[in-house]
């Protein structure tokens, strides 16, 4: 799935869609940033969204590749929007996964598990943003 889009004539919403996306990943138990950035002068927010990991499994979620973490890119282009959904762990699962294969076979599940979850929060994310844009979030 591509989880990139160019919204046209979206650009003045973009701080609203960014407050609005941590908002809601927020009382969904996520915990999220929000950064400020430019890009060949255009301005843009990330918006890091990740699952909580807090307490004593928070080590045994990052460890065997269960904790996910997405970062929401937007990007003014004029007056479109840029959107951008990419994964901010992945490289971490796949080296568990490796790992795992040759020494700790059955770290290869939680991996693998890990990898779905990754994928099934970074479709949530383009998809509840893309939400925004055409008014289902009202």
């Amino acid at each position: 799935m591509n989880r990139e889009r160019t919204i046209h004539g979206a650009a003045f919403q973009m701080n609203a869609c960014a407050s609005y996306m941590r908002k809601w990943f927020e009382t969904d138990n996520y915990q999220t940033q929000q950064f400020s950035f430019e890009k060949e002068g255009s301005a843009g927010i990330m918006v890091q969204i990740r699952n909580t990991s807090e307490g004593k499994s928070s080590w045994f979620k990052k460890g065997l590749g269960l904790a996910t973490c997405a970062n929401l890119t937007l990007l003014q282009q004029g007056d479109d929007l840029f959107v951008s959904v990419a994964a901010a762990k992945w490289l971490d699962k796949m080296a568990v996964n490796v790992l795992s294969w040759f020494v700790l076979w059955p770290l290869f599940i939680t991996s693998g598990i890990g990898m779905w979850r990754q994928k099934a929060l970074l479709d949530k994310v383009f998809v509840d943003t893309l939400g925004f844009f055409t008014g289902s979030h009202e």
